[in-house]
């Protein structure tokens, strides 16, 4: 009885947080002129309460080994779609972040920086 009533609790606060968390991206990509808004804001909702059901169910102690390999593959593979997605879509941008982010500073910028400290 006390890990039903344990995964109970998992999945209502799961549930209110998925909620919570679901406005709050739709309001931030509502005020960042975001095209695919309520996309971004069910995604989030849907995740997290895949979350709290895996949760949920291995603290019910249904069969555990199954439940996270089937969410480890699961997710892994979402998030390998979205890399290449990313890689794919996105080579310019990407190319230029990596770039910008491991470009080494020009000598002007190093000697500013001394002078502030």
């Amino acid at each position: 009885m006390p890990h039903l009533l344990a995964a109970l609790l998992v999945f209502v606060v799961g549930v209110l947080v998925s909620r919570f968390l679901g406005r709050s991206v739709l309001i931030a990509a509502v005020n960042e002129n975001l095209p695919s808004a309520r996309l971004l804001a069910g995604l989030t909702r849907f995740i997290i309460i895949t979350i709290t059901i895996v949760a949920a169910l291995d603290e019910l102690g249904i069969s555990r080994t199954t439940i996270i390999v089937t969410f480890a593959i699961t997710f892994g593979g979402l998030v390998t779609a979205a890399a290449i997605a990313f890689g794919l879509g996105a080579r310019d941008l990407a190319r230029d972040l990596l770039q910008s982010q491991f470009r080494p500073k020009a000598p002007a910028d190093v000697e500013n920086a001394r002078h502030h400290l």
